[in-house]
């Protein structure tokens, strides 16, 4: 199951990725706020749900970008490695086909 959601984010745009993960984020902290609140003072304010709200927005958004960021930097990275060892093959093969095509049988 995890491994269907993960494919089908691959997919995703980042940014489009990035508004959902802060979407469920604010979800979450509203959950978790409200029961805070409902513990420590017996009702739902509307200050706690507010400073919740924003702090949650700001941080999920913050850290979400963070992240974004480095998996691209990690993909860019992944590219290059493989790139390089597929230059490096071109060139085995290339020099092993120059030196069999110098080879004459007789």
């Amino acid at each position: 199951m995890s491994e269907y959601i993960i494919n089908k984010l691959k997919f995703l745009n980042s940014y489009l990725l990035l508004g959902i993960l802060i979407l469920i984020a604010e979800f979450l902290t509203m959950i978790i706020v409200s029961a805070c609140s409902l513990y420590f003072q017996k009702r739902i304010t509307i200050d706690y749900l507010t400073t919740g709200l924003v702090t949650g927005f700001f941080v999920a958004l913050t850290t979400l970008y963070i992240l974004i960021k480095i998996f691209k930097y990690l993909a860019s990275i992944e590219g290059r490695i493989y790139s390089n060892e597929l230059n490096t093959q071109k060139e085995k093969y290339r020099t092993l086909y120059e030196k069999l095509r110098s080879c004459s049988i007789r």
